[in-house]
């Protein structure tokens, strides 16, 4: 690993980062030169890296691994920068943890991959958990459909005769015919390409690919159905036969299924395997989006029968304006009425509201809420943030507060989840279970109180 980074949702507020007002150093990244998993459909064109006075990197929300210039050196290079969480530790167990929650998947995985090899670790895992997911979500449209020319030489012509190639094959006559046809089939190099890729990840570690799986029943299908129909590509096969003609799935139906190839060309070549492909083409990292992860993290811990995540509401102002709808992170119902309005936010300023330092909140963030709650008719709102805390200490459940002078007009909390310190697995576990009990007593305490 050449360099660690880690993730300040909100750069803006580090000033040291800044000498008169810009920043010491940056990198832009396109969102289209690396895989972003879950792809927001807002996500911006542009991720920027920004480095300061000792070397450390800092970006906005996301973990993972960019490969960027090497400026060190006269001989023009390229070294990978690793992302991780600003909660994480030298075990990396928040990150891991929160996944493995959010994703509905075993802790123990992470462990066992790391275990089973000494470097790559923190790779192979980011990869494996996007490929899976993102087949997972790219089947649900079908497989990945192409036309694509075929050969036959029988007696069944079915296509085009290939004069030249029957000469060639049938000097005598011996009932056969050559021919070439098109045909519309999932018999095509991107999903050879996806099976060669999962192959090679299974081969290597086929417990934790038999657990990433085991509830993915897209996945388990979609495999079973290429192996049917097809082989994995060999080394020699796969600069040969994968990239002659278009690389990109440009299909629009099938435009999930881009996201899934551009994983699997990063999968080979982590394994070695050589692929030419355009400087256009070259996928140069892989980011997981932290602020979609804590929303899922989220979800999977409230255990409210009567909670909606993401809940699209339409909503009409005139009859002749075109109707538009708002999406609150989470709220739950009570007797067919909107009794609470949660908004999950990773920002760096929450963690510092919620720990009691007087700085300014963030306001967009603040109105979105109270917006929710008035379009809503909703007298009870807040936001969930993530809090580090040292071991044997505890977080105030929550901080309260009155939206007027008028005490019953409505109520505004920030919750926050303690994050564990601790660097050994077990106990890291043991205390955020803890720490999820109190969320959710502080939760429930707060909308029937």
């Amino acid at each position: 690993m050449d360099e660690w980074i880690k993730d300040y949702s909100d750069v803006s507020s580090n000033p040291e980062l800044f000498v008169d007002g810009r920043p010491v150093s940056d990198f832009e990244i396109s969102t289209e030169k690396v895989i972003v998993f879950p792809r927001a459909e807002s996500i911006d064109k542009k991720i920027t890296l920004i480095k300061k006075y000792n070397d450390a990197w800092y970006t906005q929300q996301y973990v993972g691994m960019v490969q960027i210039e090497d400026d060190s050196d006269e001989e023009k290079k390229y070294k990978w920068i690793f992302l991780k969480s600003r909660f994480d530790n030298e075990s990396n167990n928040f990150t891991k943890y929160v996944l493995s929650k959010a994703l509905n998947m075993k802790l123990f995985m992470f462990d066992d991959m790391e275990r089973q090899t000494e470097q790559g670790a923190f790779m192979d895992l980011l990869l494996a958990v996007v490929l899976i997911q993102q087949i997972e979500k790219a089947y649900r449209k079908g497989i990945y459909k192409q036309y694509c020319t075929f050969e036959g030489n029988d007696s069944k012509v079915r296509g085009k005769i290939d004069i030249a190639r029957h000469i060639r094959l049938n000097p005598l006559f011996n009932g056969k015919i050559a021919y070439s046809y098109r045909e519309y089939t999932i018999n095509n190099n991107t999903n050879r390409l996806i099976l060669t890729a999962y192959t090679l990840m299974e081969k290597k570690y086929k417990g934790i690919m038999t657990q990433l799986v085991k509830n993915k029943t897209n996945v388990s299908v979609f495999i079973k159905n290429l192996k049917n129909v097809m082989q994995p590509f060999t080394r020699r096969e796969i600069p040969r036969g994968m990239f002659h003609k278009e690389k990109k799935v440009t299909n629009s139906l099938y435009k999930d299924w881009e996201a899934v190839r551009k994983t699997s060309v990063m999968i080979l070549r982590h394994f070695g395997i050589n692929i030419d492909e355009s400087a256009d083409l070259q996928t140069k990292g892989i980011l997981i989006d932290m602020n979609k992860i804590w929303e899922c993290y989220i979800e999977s811990i409230l255990e409210n029968k009567n909670l909606e995540s993401q809940k699209e509401i339409e909503i009409l102002f005139e009859k002749d304006v075109k109707r538009t709808s708002i999406k609150p992170d989470f709220l739950i119902e009570t007797n067919g009425l909107t009794s609470l309005i949660l908004d999950a936010k990773y920002k760096n300023k929450w963690e510092k509201v919620a720990s009691g330092e007087k700085i300014e909140w963030p306001r967009e963030d603040t109105f979105q809420v109270l917006s929710y709650m008035y379009i809503l008719e909703c007298n009870k709102g807040g936001i969930v943030c993530p809090m580090r805390v040292k071991s044997g200490k505890s977080v105030e459940s929550k901080i309260e507060y009155d939206i007027t002078k008028e005490k019953d007009k409505g109520k505004f909390a920030v919750i926050p989840i303690g994050i564990s310190q601790e660097t050994d697995v077990s106990e890291f576990k043991k205390q955020m279970e803890e720490n999820e009990r109190n969320f959710r007593e502080a939760v429930n305490a707060y909308m029937n109180d």
